[in-house]
């Protein structure tokens, strides 16, 4: 497994983590959605680059949510890849209940994230921060990226543009395309 975005990845726990967070996988999940839905909203790309899926809890991040569950079977059988390498820098996983939960052991240099994106993560931390996970989960299920979708489907990121103004949803469309092509365009250079 390869998550292409661990470093941004583990700034946004640690952001998460100084903010007092429980870093357990439904309240991760619940913030990183909020968190690359209203960067689309207000840039015209999400943070992590994730695909999201809905499940009976919200919508997920599918490649976050992997990593995490591969990070718990480390602890059970000794499994360790680059990417659970890079947590475990960061990171203690921690066995609370039936829960396993990220404590936080080092900070980053935050270098990862853009200044948009470190706004946006404030602005959730503010209006969700305080919440508990499973007001977050209500709160998801009144969004139509999980209500229009079948359970384990991909959500399509268009759906994160609900409650724009048809304007600002045409503008944010042309965003998404321009960045489409530029990460497509990225790749090409790649390969050459």
């Amino acid at each position: 497994m390869f998550y292409k975005n661990i470093n941004k990845l583990i700034d946004v726990l640690v952001i998460f983590a100084k903010n007092n967070q429980q870093l357990e996988k439904f309240r991760i999940n619940k913030l990183l959605y909020f968190v690359d839905k209203f960067h689309l909203q207000k840039y015209g790309r999400d943070v992590m680059g994730d695909v999201y899926k809905k499940l009976p809890k919200g919508p997920i991040a599918d490649n976050t949510t992997n990593l995490l569950k591969a990070f718990e079977n480390n602890l059970k059988y000794n499994f360790i890849n680059k990417d659970i390498e890079e947590l475990i820098k960061y990171f203690v996983l921690k066995k609370i209940d039936n829960n396993y939960e990220l404590i936080l052991k080092k900070s980053s240099g935050l270098s990862f994230l853009s200044s948009s994106e470190k706004e946006i993560i404030e602005d959730v931390l503010q209006k969700f921060g305080k919440k508990s996970t499973q007001e977050l989960i209500d709160i998801t299920h009144k969004h139509k990226a999980w209500k229009l979708n079948k359970l384990s489907k991909i959500i399509n990121k268009e759906m994160f543009l609900e409650g724009l103004t048809p304007e600002d949803t045409e503008y944010i469309l042309g965003l998404m395309e321009v960045d489409k092509q530029a990460r497509s365009f990225s790749k090409e250079l790649v390969k050459c």
